[in-house]
């Protein structure tokens, strides 16, 4: 059995992940575990499970994935569960943190460059790193099909006129706060984004994760980082 570990900063990214993660997978008899990183009485880590789920057989590939419920987390818990990983015969992981609110733009390349230096100590498992920029919620923005699915009213026009921008690809990541210009947007016919899970699965489960992978992995380059790192995993010839 082939083992990916997919360390993320957040509820909106465990919840993304787990979707990617099986669309990526396609056919392949995949078991999934989702477990959220908190800190014991002690001060010690303890992962809990949050979700599992089993396509198929489940018994080619596994893939863990932790929310690691902070973003400087991403990197630390990676690096804490480094080793057992490595008795566990993973071969792959992955790690995805936002930007904001704790960088700015302008401290993109300093804080990859940080992340990318804090594990190259570890040998063994390849290991990629992933910014969002500035949030996960501009991939969401980018995915701007989902728009009429949240309601039919929210048209290129429509939005266009009372929040003075249409996301694409193009201006997506340029959005300071993407998690705010989609509540603005869904504010338009009454509705509300929030980080709560049950908003999250909403606008997860009406976004096109065909045109995710075929067309904005293309030209957005971090989640094209994390799409080819998934393709890669699951298109190898040993299982």
């Amino acid at each position: 059995m082939k083992k990916l570990a997919f360390f993320v900063e957040g509820q909106a990214e465990q919840l993304f992940a787990q979707v990617l993660v099986e669309f990526c997978a396609k056919e392949c008899n995949l078991s999934i575990e989702s477990k959220r990183g908190n800190l014991g009485k002690k001060g010690q880590r303890i992962y809990m499970e949050i979700d599992a789920k089993k396509i198929g057989t489940g018994e080619d590939y596994f893939v863990l994935i932790v929310d690691s419920a902070g973003d400087e987390s991403v990197v630390s818990d990676i690096i804490e569960r480094f080793e057992g990983l490595g008795r566990e015969s993973y071969s792959m992981i992955l790690g995805l943190r936002d930007v904001r609110p704790n960088f700015s733009r302008d401290e993109i390349d300093r804080l990859q460059m940080g992340m990318n230096s804090a594990v190259a100590p570890l040998i063994g498992i390849p290991i990629e790193l992933y910014l969002s920029i500035m949030e996960i919620e501009s991939w969401f923005l980018a995915e701007n099909t989902h728009f009429v699915r949240i309601d039919g009213d929210l048209t290129k026009e429509r939005i266009t006129e009372e929040v003075g921008f249409f996301p694409d690809n193009q201006n997506a990541e340029s959005r300071d706060i993407p998690s705010k210009d989609l509540d603005d947007i869904y504010k338009i016919v009454g509705k509300q984004y929030d980080k709560s899970r049950s908003v999250v699965t909403e606008v997860i489960n009406t976004l096109s994760f065909v045109d995710i992978v075929e067309i904005h992995s293309l030209e957005i380059e971090n989640l094209g980082g994390v799409v080819n790192g998934l393709n890669g995993f699951f298109r190898h010839n040993e299982v």
